[in-house]
């Protein structure tokens, strides 16, 4: 979000810390490719200023509608797996325990299932961290997720070999 979308990458810590890099005392030096980057500064002030609490609210409404109609579709398609998360962050787990409640639930985790389930829903035009985390972003819509959900039941489809398309 820092980039609104534009490459860049951010550190922080207490003020002690951070003042050693205060260009002012040359004390050190930190070095980066996005530095200062004029493109993403204003992407990324434009992002922060657009986010308000209304804003949020309505993301993580979606996120929760999505995650909810995620695991429906898993239910009815017989495929073990429980999306996780809160608000517009969402996890896959196939294999899990669900509800995942700690870290240990997921070490029942497929991973072969994710790998095969991340290429079914890449042929169906639903891009997602090969790891199953899903985040959504402002531009969002309600029509969105439900083009996501119905690419994801795709691909649990084709999962379970009823190489539907969508």
């Amino acid at each position: 979000i820092i980039g609104g979308g534009f490459p860049i990458g951010a550190f922080g810590g207490r003020a002690e810390v951070m003042e050693q890099f205060d260009p002012a005392r040359q004390r050190l030096h930190q070095g980066g490719t996005y530095n200062g980057n004029a493109i993403s500064m204003v992407a990324g002030q434009v992002a922060m200023d657009l986010l308000d609490e209304v804003e949020i609210r309505r993301l993580n409404d979606l996120g929760d509608r999505l995650r909810m109609q995620l695991n429906e579709a898993l239910a009815l398609s017989g495929v073990r797996g429980h999306v996780a998360g809160v608000g517009s962050l969402l996890q896959l787990h196939l294999g899990a325990v669900a509800p995942v409640r700690h870290y240990r639930d997921t070490f029942a985790d497929d991973r072969r299932a994710h790998d095969a389930l991340h290429l079914a829903l890449l042929t169906h035009g639903f891009f997602g961290a090969k790891r199953g985390e899903y985040a959504l972003s402002t531009p969002m819509t309600e029509s969105d997720i439900a083009l996501a959900v119905q690419r994801f039941t795709s691909a649990l489809d084709d999962l379970k070999g009823g190489g539907s398309s969508g």
